[in-house]
């Protein structure tokens, strides 16, 4: 084993040994958290499992904001309810969080990703060039360049993504 190799696994060694409590100090647990996700709670259920296709099939086409919306109304109708929530249902703002950061399926991502990566270009666009005070154009190259690998970016998505998905997202927009 090399010095540095050895160094290295010395150093972990401390540091495992500094961090682990000694005989004499107890043990902190952590916390539990206190609020979970209603929507990765009641995953088997059918109205979850049917608005989790839907959100699959359609993420290209349909802001999350809207079908946050619709699942929202969907589920404090009196029909969903009986079936389902012992409890008020989730808020609108819990169903998107839940769109938006527990919604692992590629689909779903990619198409987050792609209207993120949109966005920044747009506001990237708008920042590229300003306006001396005597009115001449002004280009900021270090805002070009970040501009230029956010289009590689989107051109990547697009060159992997399925494209019957892609063409016509944002409908609402």
């Amino acid at each position: 084993m090399s010095d540095i190799a050895s160094n290295n696994a010395n150093d972990d060694a401390e540091d495992m040994a500094v961090m682990a409590p000694s005989s004499a100090e107890e043990e902190v647990a952590a916390p539990a958290p206190t609020m979970r996700c209603w929507m990765c709670e009641n995953c088997t259920t059918e109205d979850v499992r049917n608005f989790h296709a839907f959100l699959v099939e359609r993420s290209h086409s349909v802001e999350p904001r809207a079908m946050a919306v619709h699942l929202h109304e969907h589920l404090t109708s009196q029909q969903a309810l009986a079936s389902v929530l012992e409890d008020a249902p989730p808020g609108l703002d819990e169903i998107l969080t839940h769109i938006r950061k527990h919604v692992l399926h590629p689909s779903v991502r990619v198409a987050q990703i792609l209207r993120n990566l949109l966005d920044l270009a747009d506001t990237l666009q708008e920042l590229v060039v300003s306006r001396a005070d005597d009115g001449t154009p002004l280009i900021d190259v270090r805002t070009v360049t970040v501009y230029l690998k956010v289009i590689s970016e989107i051109m990547q998505i697009y060159k992997t993504a399925d494209m019957s998905k892609m063409l016509f997202a944002d409908l609402d927009a």
